[in-house]
């Protein structure tokens, strides 16, 4: 949607988070009045700041929306609410608004794991060759935050992280696509269909006047593997460098120049991040893993070195858990800390014999759990193979309570 339609229209701004807060100041900056915010929940706002704003929470949120011109959703709505359905063709988004009024180039990256390592390398990269470089999107700020559209902000690149719900329905004309892994995840958001996640995925493809996908760089990435030196741990970040390398290609940078880049490179926060050594047991925070294949990829990581691993389970429907648990066998993982609900699932995949398990919802029990029967020296791993939402609100939280349960334990 260009700006210009934007103007002097009656628009909704459906939920009042991070992005919604931004959709607001964007709107008021290109002096549009009509604006109501839409939450279920107590929308707490600066009255002073936003005058004459119309609020609307509570269970009726969601009514009357075809009073509206424009609803700016944030990307955590679903488009398929039976309420929102009806209204789809007044649907825009920040995504939306930025790439139908920004015309300089962008480089554009989703998958369902490891896109933010993605672009975090690659903007670095970018950075180190003095290009002038912005990085946005799902990793940071919102983006009508970080760009000023109102007054053509020019960049050499723009790197650009999209999840599946930034990207439902999007078609624009892109410089560089880049579709990195595709697994089931976020399926309820899409409809409960798998095919319609992969979709939102795909069909921007079409517009791109690069495009790289995960065949192209899977088939190369042993070329890379060979001079890479990086504190990034094990296969799956090199794959990520290897993706960086495929874009490196395009723009005509030198691979040494990632080459150097990943040197220095450290994990991001809640990436097989090493948060703690106590008791001579080393404690890995991957709990932005929250899917089985992303897990399984941190077991291959730390292999025989992993005592202990803290196991939730989320019914969403689609999780498929029978691998993960080859890859606890063959690496002979006996002590598993089984959080709700998985020992509804991933249990009985268990040949329980074999394995010294600890079913709990208390954090500050498995993490006791794991002091009394990790060996020196060896791990304690939290990449849990599904969100914790039965129990925290987000990663975030989760991590929270396992590194002060850490901090708390005495002997």
């Amino acid at each position: 949607m260009k700006i210009e339609e934007l103007k002097n229209k009656k628009i909704a701004i459906l939920w009042f988070g991070k992005e919604g807060r931004s959709t607001l100041d964007f709107l008021l900056w290109i002096w549009t009045k009509d604006i109501t915010i839409l939450d279920k929940n107590f929308i707490d706002i600066d009255e002073k700041k936003y005058t004459n704003i119309l609020e609307i929470s509570w269970d009726f949120y969601l009514d009357n929306l075809d009073s509206f011109d424009v609803i700016i959703k944030s990307p955590w709505i679903s488009p398929y609410n039976p309420k929102i359905l009806p209204v789809i063709s007044k649907l825009s988004s920040q995504a939306d608004i930025f790439f139908n009024n920004y015309t300089w180039k962008v480089i554009w990256v989703t998958a369902t794991k490891g896109k933010t390592t993605t672009v975090s390398i690659l903007a670095e990269t970018l950075k180190n060759v003095w290009l002038n470089v912005k990085l946005v999107g799902n990793i940071g700020q919102p983006v009508l935050s970080e760009i000023d559209l109102t007054s053509c902000d020019e960049y050499d690149y723009i790197v650009y992280e999209l999840s599946s719900y930034m990207l439902e329905w999007l078609t624009p004309k892109l410089h560089i696509w880049v579709l990195w892994n595709i697994f089931p995840d976020h399926v309820d958001w899409h409809n409960n269909s798998l095919e319609t996640y992969k979709q939102a995925k795909l069909n921007i493809l079409t517009n791109a006047e690069y495009k790289i996908d995960w065949r192209e760089v899977l088939a190369d990435w042993n070329n890379i593997l060979k001079d890479v030196d990086t504190p990034l741990l094990w296969e799956h970040n090199i794959k990520n460098i290897s993706l960086v390398w495929k874009i490196c290609e395009i723009v005509w940078i030198e691979k040494i120049i990632l080459l150097d880049t990943v040197k220095t490179f450290q994990a991001i926060s809640h990436r097989l991040e090493n948060i703690a050594e106590k008791n001579w047991i080393t404690f890995i925070d991957d709990s932005i893993s929250t899917t089985p294949e992303s897990t399984i990829e941190a077991v291959k990581t730390f292999w025989t070195s992993i005592w202990t691993i803290f196991l939730w389970w989320l019914d969403r429907g689609w999780y498929s858990f029978e691998e993960l648990v080859n890859y606890l066998e063959k690496y002979s993982i006996t002590n598993i800390v089984l959080f709700p609900e998985t020992w509804l699932i991933i249990k009985k995949l268990l040949n329980t014999d074999n394995y010294n398990l600890l079913e709990t919802s208390s954090m500050k029990e498995a993490v006791n759990f794991a002091f009394n029967n990790c060996s020196k020296w060896e791990v304690c791993l939290l990449s849990t193979a599904s969100p914790s939402y039965n129990l925290y609100k987000n990663y975030i939280e989760q991590w929270e309570y396992f590194k002060k349960c850490i901090e708390d334990f005495k002997d």
